[in-house]
């Protein structure tokens, strides 16, 4: 008995660390892509510093490709996210019911530190 829930352990901690390792290849990818698009823009960002751009006006050119891909997985996510957690929950003793809006502030918190960081960018190209 102890011998089959070990293995079992060990077996779904190999999946766990696939998994991991998965999503942080995916991160990472993630991430180049988006420095990569940010030092192609670089020059323009401090050209349209230096004529008087606003901080907001750089913020929107960065993120104006960004936004539209950003609109369209929140569109699929969130009800799937939503339906998903819904039946898992189901499943459980304890019966536990997830509102819409905690899926949508998630997103939301996501989206931000995005925004966030390529403000940081936009401003850091101002010094």
């Amino acid at each position: 008995m102890i011998t089959n829930y070990l293995k079992t352990a060990f077996r779904s901690l190999k999946k766990n660390i696939h998994f991991t390792v998965i999503n942080i290849l995916g991160l990472a990818l993630g991430l180049s892509v988006c420095l990569l698009i940010v030092f192609y823009v670089l020059d323009e960002l401090g050209i349209r510093k230096i004529l008087g751009a606003s901080i907001l006006s750089l913020v929107i050119l960065l993120s104006k490709d960004f936004l539209k891909w950003i609109a369209i997985a929140l569109v699929i996510a969130l009800p799937a996210g939503w339906l998903i957690m819904q039946q898992w929950l189901q499943d459980f003793a304890y019966r536990k019911t997830i509102q819409w809006w905690v899926c949508y502030r998630q997103r939301w918190h996501t989206t931000y530190c995005i925004y966030y960081h390529q403000y940081a960018i936009a401003q850091s190209c101002h010094d």
